[in-house]
């Protein structure tokens, strides 16, 4: 708390990583076909044909996990899976995003401001919400999405798979081009032409929160950035407490503390998300809660930043990190446990 926020773009954060963990630990590449568990650990198998055994594993590969999949068909066969759990997943949006090459300050001049532009327009008569924001490596970033009726959420629906791919994130760049963004007359267009290919993606838009998040040695932590951030934090923290020699029930024990701490902040964070979708929905009732916005007190929104901010989970095995911030940080169960065990350690080790 107390640090001003900072833009990461994720090939700058994959490459942070990468330098800090060892190159034989990571594996590129890699889609898991069966994950199959007993008491004595994990054995996952891969589409290349190769296996690997391991006493836990960490699902954290997006909505659509293979880990998760396959967990939830286990819970299924054993009647231990909710129904909700079962269900497809809904969305009433996609997503494009992209993030420009370096530019030149002189044909972008706000990219020679000290703070970052960060930019939200919102279409009068077309399906579309996008968004700028400038960094310091003079590189532009932008989202555009689209808003899905009942009907467009079916088609979309039929072609699920499809939309992942190149050539469904350059039909959508041929339909947003024109959108005008509010600097030098220009369009998105302008923004696509400097965008290598492989730094656009288009994704759907889930609207879905799990019950289920572990199932014996098995555990999944979120999807979103931060989420997927703060999941990890406390879930290492849980790993920590872990005997040398855990069984499954000490496993399962942990992943459900993992999951008691996370599961509230994760609620708060999607019903969050949900609200801000509705500022840049299309409907009636959108225009009407953007009407009303501008008449709310500023004390409105920052109580909500208040609470954003409060939780800033920390490693208990790391120094922690000096907080500065005004608003005490929320509280962070798993931390607090690491640090009576480490002081009961200490009292421990001292002589009689």
């Amino acid at each position: 708390g107390g640090y001003f926020p900072h833009i990461i773009s994720r090939p700058i954060l994959v490459d942070i990583l990468s330098k800090l963990i060892p190159a034989h630990k990571i594996l590129y590449s890699k889609k898991i076909l069966s994950c199959k568990q007993d008491n004595e650990g994990v054995i996952i198998s891969c589409s290349d044909n190769s296996s690997y055994q391991a006493d836990i594993v960490i699902g954290a590969d997006g909505a659509y996990s293979g880990v998760r999949q396959n967990l939830y068909k286990q819970l299924m066969a054993q009647g231990r899976l909710p129904k909700g759990d079962g269900t497809i997943l809904p969305f009433n949006s996609t997503c494009l995003v992209g993030q420009t090459r370096p530019l030149d300050p002189e044909v972008f001049p706000h990219l020679k401001d000290n703070h970052t532009w960060f930019e939200t327009i919102i279409g009068e008569s077309n399906p579309y919400a996008w968004i700028t924001f400038t960094t310091k490596s003079n590189t532009i970033c932008w989202m555009v999405l689209q808003h899905l009726d009942e009907e467009s959420s079916k088609e979309s629906d039929t072609f699920r798979n499809t939309e992942w791919g190149p050539e469904a994130a350059e039909a959508m760049c041929k339909q947003v081009k024109d959108l005008p963004v509010p600097r030098n007359n220009m369009t998105l267009g302008d923004l696509i032409e400097n965008t290598p290919k492989e730094l656009i993606s288009k994704v759907m838009l889930e609207e879905k929160l799990f019950d289920t998040w572990y199932g014996g040695r098995i555990a999944l932590i979120g999807d979103g950035a931060v989420s997927a951030m703060q999941d990890a934090v406390t879930l290492a923290n849980c790993i920590y407490e872990l005997p040398e020699h855990p069984t499954t029930k000490d496993i399962s024990m942990v992943f459900k503390e993992y999951q008691n701490e996370r599961y509230p902040l994760a609620k708060t964070a999607y019903d969050t998300s949900h609200r801000l979708a509705s500022v840049v929905g299309q409907r009636w009732y959108n225009h009407l809660l953007r009407a009303v916005m501008k008449y709310l007190p500023k004390s409105v929104f920052t109580r909500s930043l208040q609470v954003m901010y409060s939780y800033r989970p920390q490693v208990s095995f790391l120094p922690p990190v000096q907080d500065h911030g005004m608003t005490p940080p929320a509280p962070q169960p798993s931390l607090a446990r690491a640090r009576a065990r480490a002081f009961r350690s200490a009292e421990d080790a001292q002589p009689v």
